[in-house]
C-alpha cells in the first residue's frame, strides 16, 4: 500500500473516530438529561395518578359520612325503617353516573342484618355478620371505615371493591350499622385510561404483592411483575427508576411509581391486607425516540463535516509531503539500480530534504566500496557455508542426540537429527519447549537443578535417567552438558546417550534367569515325587497287596494332581465294571456297568490318554463320567481295564488347567505311571483280585 493510500485512510480513521467519539458523548449526555427529566415527569404522573385514586375513595367516603350522620337517616336506620332508608339510597343514586359506579347500597343494622338494598339483589343474604367487611368495620368491637380488595362480583361478573361506612348513635356513641358501598371498579376508576401517553405510556394500579389491579393498556393476565421489579416499587414508596423488566417486555425502561398514601393508611385490615401503588412506564423504545432522531442528525452533519476536513487535509498533505516523498522516492530507486551518479534534489528545507542529502552522501560513500564489495562478498559468503557446512555435518552425523540450550531460560535452540529420533517431536516442537519438559514429571525438579548447577559450574551430567517420547514411551539416557561459546554467545551444549536398548537387554537378560531358576525348582520337585512314587511302586509290589497298591496310587496321584477320588473298572468278558473305589461316598461309580455295545466301551478301547475335550467321541464318554480323568490299563495285546481319577464336582481342576501352584504339569506325567501299573497287575493277574 502506497504512502499516500496509508495517508488519507489514517485521516479518514482519524476523523470518523472523532467522529465516533462525539457522538458517543453526546448520545450518553442527551440520553442521561432526557432520562432525568422523562422520570421526573414519570414520578410526577405516578404521584398525581396516586392522589388521583386517593381523593376518589375520599370523595365517596365523605358523601356517605355526611348521610350517616344524619339524624332522620340514623333514626331510620335505629327504627330498621327500610322505605325511609331506601328513599335516600335512591335519591343519592338519582344520577346516572353514581348508578354505574355502584353496583350496589346496602344498609344493615348493629347485627349485621341487612335493612334495606338499592337494588334488591336476590344473591345477598340477609344475615352479613359472617362477612369479611362486616368483620373488619366492626373490629375487635370498634367500628372503622373499610376499604377491600378489588373482587369479581359473583352476580354480575364485574370487577369490584367495597366502601363500608358505620352509622352511629350520637347518643350512645354506639353503632347502629354500616353503609356497603359496592363499586364497579372499572367505572370508579375510568379515570386511569385517560393516563395513557403516545402509544404505549400507561398507568397502573399494583399491590404490594405485584399482582395488578388496574391497567389501562393490556389485560391483567399479560402481566407478571418480576421480583426486582416490585422491590423497586415497594422499597422507595415513590420516585422513578430504570428498571431491567417493566412486565411489559420493555428492558431497561423509564418507570415512575408511588404510593397511595390514603388507602394505604386505613389499616392492616383494608385493601386485602396488601398496599396500593401506581405505576408508570412507557416503551424504551418510544421513550428514546427524539434521543435516535437527534442522534442520526448529527450523524449526517458530523459525517459532512469530518468528509470535508479530510478532503482538505489531504490536499495539503499531498502537496506537501507526498509529491517531495514520491522525488525521494524516485531518486533512491534510481540509487538502488546502480546509477550512483543520480543526486536527489529536494528542498524543503525540513526533514525530507535533509534524508535526501543523507542519500546523496551515502552514494558518495558506496560509490567508494562498489568495486571490491561483490568480491569480499563471495569470499566471505564462501567461508561462512564451509564453517556452517562442517558445523552441520558434525550436528547431523552424531550417533547421540544434541542440543543447544539458552543458559539464560532453558529453551532449546537448536538440534540434530537424533535428537528428533530420540524424543519423537520434530524439531520445530523441540525449539518451542525448555530442556527439562522432556523429562517426566517427578524428574523435573532433577532436571532443572542439573542446568542450573551446570551453568554456573561449565559441566554437569546424569546416569542412566528417564525422559518422555511422543508416543507416551519411556527412553533411558545418559546426559553429559558444557557450557561453550557458539556464533559469539554462551550456549549450553548438551549431549543425550539413548540407553534404551541396553536397558530393555538387561531387563530381558533378569527375566529370563528367574524364569530358569523357577523352571529348574520345578523339575527337581517332580523329580522328587517320581523317586517317591517308584519307591511305594517297588515296596507295594513286593507286598503283593492289590488294595494297598490302588490306596497308595490314589495317594501319589492326589500329591501330583490334586485329584480326590478314584474309581477302578475291570472287563468281565466284554462287559466293563467298577470293582474297586476309593473317596466316593456317593459310590456314583460302583454302580456304572457298560455293556459291550455301549459306545462308552469303545471309545475307552481306543484310548491312549484322556481327559475332557480332547477325544472324537467325549459325548458319550461325558455322559458317563462328566469331569473325570480316564486312563486306560493297557496290557500286552489290549485294554484289561479303565482307572478314573477326579475332583467330582469340579470341572476345571488344578491338573485339567495344566497348572498346579504355578508349575505346569502334563497328563503325561502321569500315565507311564498307570501303564507300569497296568502291566503289573496283568502279570502278576492281580486285578481279578480286587474287592470292591
Amino acid at each position: 500500500m502506497s504512502i499516500q493510500k496509508k495517508v488519507v485512510i489514517a485521516i479518514l480513521i482519524t476523523g470518523f473516530l472523532a467522529l465516533s467519539t462525539g457522538l458517543f458523548i453526546t448520545y450518553y449526555q442527551v440520553r442521561n438529561i432526557l432520562t432525568e427529566a422523562i422520570g421526573r415527569d414519570f414520578a410526577e404522573i405516578a404521584k398525581k395518578t396516586a392522589e388521583r385514586f386517593d381523593d376518589s375513595v375520599k370523595k365517596e367516603i365523605k358523601t356517605f359520612n355526611n348521610l350517616s350522620e344524619e339524624s332522620a337517616f340514623i333514626n331510620a336506620v335505629r327504627e330498621k325503617k327500610r322505605r325511609n332508608i331506601e328513599e335516600y339510597l335512591i335519591h343519592y343514586l338519582r344520577h346516572s353516573e353514581e348508578r354505574e359506579e355502584h353496583l350496589d347500597l346496602i344498609v344493615v343494622d348493629r347485627e349485621g342484618k341487612i335493612i334495606a338494598d338499592s337494588k334488591m339483589r336476590l344473591n345477598n343474604k340477609i344475615d352479613q355478620s359472617d362477612s369479611k367487611w362486616w368483620r373488619e368495620t366492626h373490629f375487635d368491637g370498634k367500628s372503622r371505615i373499610y376499604v377491600s380488595d378489588i373482587y369479581l362480583d359473583e352476580l354480575t361478573g364485574i370487577r369490584a371493591m367495597d366502601i363500608v361506612i358505620p352509622v352511629f348513635d350520637p347518643e350512645t356513641d354506639r353503632i347502629l350499622g354500616a353503609i356497603r358501598n359496592i363499586m364497579n371498579v372499572d367505572v370508579f376508576f375510568r379515570f386511569i385510561k385517560n393516563m395513557s401517553f403516545g402509544k404505549t405510556g400507561h398507568g397502573m394500579l399494583i399491590d404490594s404483592e405485584g399482582t395488578p389491579l388496574i391497567c389501562s393498556i393490556l389485560p391483567l393476565v399479560e402481566h407478571s411483575m418480576n421480583e426486582p421489579l416490585i422491590s423497586l416499587i415497594t422499597g422507595k414508596g415513590g420516585g422513578w427508576a430504570v428498571a431491567g423488566d417493566d412486565a411489559h417486555g420493555g428492558e431497561n425502561s423509564i418507570v415512575g411509581f408511588n404510593t397511595l398514601d390514603f388507602l394505604n393508611s386505613l389499616g392492616s385490615g383494608n385493601l386485602g391486607g396488601h398496599k396500593w401503588y401506581t405505576f408508570i412506564r412507557q416503551d424504551p423504545k418510544e421513550t428514546f425516540t427524539p434521543v435516535n432522531k437527534l442522534l442520526l442528525n448529527i450523524i449526517l452533519l458530523e459525517s459532512i463535516i469530518v468528509l470535508s476536513i479530510c478532503i482538505l487535509g489531504v490536499s495539503i498533505v499531498r502537496r506537501m509531503l507526498l509529491r517531495p516523498l514520491r522525488l525521494l522516492h524516485d531518486g533512491v530507486e534510481r540509487i538502488s539500480k546502480g546509477n550512483l551518479e543520480h543526486k536527489i534534489d529536494i528542498r524543503t528545507g525540513d526533514e525530507i530534504e535533509r534524508l535526501a542529502n543523507g542519500f546523496n552522501r551515502m552514494s558518495e560513500s558506496v560509490k567508494g566500496f562498489y568495486e571490491n564489495l561483490e568480491d569480499k562478498i563471495k569470499e566471505r559468503t564462501t567461508a561462512l557455508r564451509t564453517s556452517e557446512s562442517k558445523y552441520r555435518a558434525l550436528m547431523e552425523q552424531a550417533y547421540d542426540a544434541i542440543f543447544l540450550i539458552d543458559p539464560q531460560n532453558g529453551s532449546i535452540s537448536e538440534t540434530n537429527l537424533q535428537a528428533e529420533v530420540l524424543t519423537g517431536l520434530s524439531q520445530e516442537e523441540l525449539l518451542n519447549m525448555k530442556y527439562w519438559n522432556m523429562f517426566p514429571q517427578s524428574m523435573i525438579n532433577q532436571a532443572i537443578d542439573q542446568f542450573n548447577r551446570g551453568v554456573k559450574r561449565g559441566f554437569s551430567s546424569l546416569h542412566e535417567v528417564t525422559i518422555k517420547r511422543k508416543n507416551g514411551e519411556t527412553a533411558w539416557v545418559d546426559v553429559s552438558a558444557r557450557l561453550i561459546e557458539h556464533n559469539n554467545m554462551k550456549v549450553y551444549h548438551l549431549v543425550m546417550r539413548d540407553l534404551t536398548e541396553r536397558k530393555k537387554e538387561e531387563e530381558r537378560q533378569s527375566m529370563t534367569n528367574e524364569q530358569l531358576s523357577r523352571s529348574t525348582m520345578v523339575m527337581l520337585e517332580q523329580d522328587s515325587k517320581l523317586s517317591t512314587l517308584k519307591q511305594e511302586m517297588n515296596s507295594l509290589i513286593r507286598q503283593i497287596n492289590m488294595s494297598d497298591i490302588l490306596v497308595a496310587l490314589f495317594k501319589i496321584f492326589a500329591n501330583i494332581s490334586g485329584i480326590s477320588s478314584m474309581g477302578l473298572f475291570a472287563y468281565e468278558g466284554d462287559v466293563l465294571q467298577c470293582v474297586w473305589s476309593h473317596g466316593l461316598d456317593n459310590r456314583r461309580l460302583q454302580n456304572i456297568i457298560i455293556e459291550e455295545d455301549d459306545p462308552v466301551n469303545y471309545a475307552i478301547r481306543d484310548l491312549k490318554i484322556v481327559k475332557k475335550g480332547e477325544f472324537s467321541k467325549k459325548t458319550w464318554i461325558d455322559k458317563r463320567f462328566g469331569d473325570w480323568m480316564v486312563f486306560p490299563l493297557k496290557g500286552k495285546d489290549k485294554v484289561i481295564g479303565v482307572l478314573v481319577a477326579g475332583s467330582p464336582g469340579q470341572i476345571t481342576s488344578p491338573i485339567q488347567e495344566g497348572i498346579r501352584e504355578g508349575v505346569e504339569v502334563r497328563l503325561e506325567v502321569l500315565q507311564p505311571l498307570v501303564d507300569v501299573m497296568a502291566l503289573v497287575l496283568e502279570k502278576e493277574n492281580l486285578i481279578k483280585r480286587v474287592k470292591v
